[in-house]
């Protein structure tokens, strides 16, 4: 290790070298310095364990291991205070077994699909005090997830959460942050969360403009608890779609301008009681495709006459839309294409006998 005392960069200095299996480095490295990790090892394939300096402050861990797929074990620093990005830190890294960060740096950081990939990866664990400024992808298609350990208290510096947790098959349970004031996206967050039982979202997520997606495909989830304030999300398509076992879903009345519910809720078999946001959320509406489709034990349905308006352009499409306990439904809107009342098979029937609008 370089001794000079100041600003030591080994980015990209091991990149695909694709034969490397071992790397030595000293117990500690020298003080007062600040290293750069960006890409240091990323691409060498063999690469099986590593242990770095339990003293250096790193400023930039991006990449550093990414692509290192026979990678089982790493052993960062103590702290990195200085460091400002994890981005894509263990990309791919698919033999990964589990992982803890350093203590918390001093100023917000990127975790951008950090751990995107890691097939094998069973449990992470991060210390309390981190602010981040992006989580995207952060732990996408970790399949083998289960256990997630954080304390994120505020983080109002955390723009956006889009696939963060997508396709964690074994991830039953999460801690939320107590706020995220700056959150625009909820995309694909949880989608494929196959097991995730139980999410409450923090009271305000003001900026966030949609859900598209965001539960897809879990499921056992069988609670959510939504924010009391989402005014500019617009988008809920897909939101619960084949969430099998939630038996009630409550969409705040301060929720934005609404103007998406395609597959919202389809498949959510359980499901028996839906509570819409009230007519200024919905008046926009103007795809309501498949939002119940094979919803086949919904009985209490609050608010769906009041979407749409007969001014609507263009006019409401509700292609596929089934209704399985209901005898009559009404809503503002004018038809683009006819309300689909058998459903898609001789199991599913309908009896409905009067729409309106």
């Amino acid at each position: 290790m370089p001794t000079v005392v100041g600003s030591i960069s080994f980015s990209g200095t091991f990149s695909s070298c694709s034969n490397l299996q071992n790397v030595y480095f000293p117990a500690t490295g020298t003080a007062g310095s600040i290293y750069g990790f960006g890409s240091t090892f990323s691409s060498c394939f063999q690469l099986k364990t590593m242990v770095l300096p339990s003293n250096i402050n790193v400023n930039d861990f991006s990449t550093t291991f990414s692509s290192c797929y026979a990678l089982t074990s790493c052993i960062l620093p103590t702290s990195a205070a200085a460091c400002v990005s994890y981005g894509n830190t263990f990309n791919s890294c698919f033999s990964l077994l589990k992982i803890t960060f350093p203590a918390a740096p001093t100023a917000a950081v990127s975790f951008n699909g950090t751990l995107n990939s890691c097939r094998k990866l069973q449990e992470v664990t991060i210390p309390s005090g981190y602010i981040f400024t992006d989580m995207s992808q952060m732990c996408s298609s970790c399949v083998s997830l289960k256990t997630f350990t954080w304390t994120p208290g505020t983080q109002n510096s955390l723009t956006t959460l889009n696939s963060a947790f997508q396709s964690c098959y074994l991830l039953t349970s999460i801690t939320m942050p107590s706020s995220m004031n700056a959150l625009t996206s909820l995309q694909n967050t949880f989608f494929n969360c196959y097991t995730l039982s139980s999410v409450t979202l923090p009271s305000s997520l003001n900026l966030v403009t949609t859900m598209f997606s965001c539960f897809q495909n879990c499921n056992l989830l069988t609670s959510v608890t939504l924010p009391t304030s989402m005014s500019a999300c617009t988008t809920f398509s897909s939101t619960f779609n084949n969430c099998k076992s939630i038996s009630s879903i409550t969409l705040p009345n301060t929720v934005g301008a609404v103007t998406s519910f395609n597959s919202t809720f389809g498949t959510c078999l359980n499901l028996k009681t839906c509570v819409l946001p009230g007519a200024a959320q919905l008046s926009l509406v103007t795809d309501i495709q498949i939002m119940f489709q094979l919803c086949s034990n919904l009985t209490t349905l609050t608010n769906f006459n009041k979407i749409g308006s007969l001014t609507t352009t263009p006019l409401i499409s509700a292609t596929n839309l089934t209704f399985n306990r209901f005898t009559a439904i009404s809503f503002l809107g004018t038809f683009k294409v006819g309300l689909a009342l058998n459903g898609a098979s001789s199991t599913q029937k309908a009896n409905v006998q009067a729409v309106s609008n």
